[in-house]
């Protein structure tokens, strides 16, 4: 597990880390960037209306799919960080779900730009309910967050 949730980690500083090596002085860092960005086409479409942008350029993925990132990474640490455990009710991934094809169904049909904030809230519970439900169904793990 510590594995894992230190390549995502260096994964994720990758992603945001590539827009700054593409517009550096240095050869090899921009090479580097470049690398980043081919890489990462086939993960994401890569729109720049939806992306998060570091100096000119955008991230090499969507916001959504760095939020993704985000929310399996924050689970990750949040299981190495041994917090209590307890599975989540198979209602709350239902209303979760629902959220979040609710946003993507209302940006699809209004078309309405500019859900940059939105877009990243549903890819963080997205990221949280994948990491759940691999950790709990393959790994038999069960995890949750504390109820306060």
């Amino acid at each position: 597990m510590r594995l894992i949730t230190l390549a995502l980690a260096a994964f994720i500083i990758l992603l945001i880390s590539a827009p700054l090596l593409v517009q550096s002085d240095y050869r090899w860092f921009h090479y580097a960037g470049t690398l980043i960005y081919v890489l990462a086409d086939p993960l994401c479409h890569q729109l720049p209306g939806r992306c998060l942008f570091i100096g000119q350029l955008p991230v090499p993925v969507c916001a959504r799919c760095l939020a993704i990132y985000g929310g399996v990474l924050v689970l990750c640490v949040t299981v190495l960080l041994k917090r209590p455990v307890q599975p989540w009710p198979l209602k709350a991934y239902g209303i979760l779900l629902s959220l979040i094809i609710l946003e993507v169904t209302a940006e699809k049909v209004f078309s309405l730009p500019g859900f940059t904030i939105l877009r990243m809230v549903s890819g963080f519970i997205s990221g949280v309910i994948i990491a759940r439900l691999v950790l709990e169904s393959v790994f038999k793990m069960r995890i949750s967050t504390t109820h306060g």
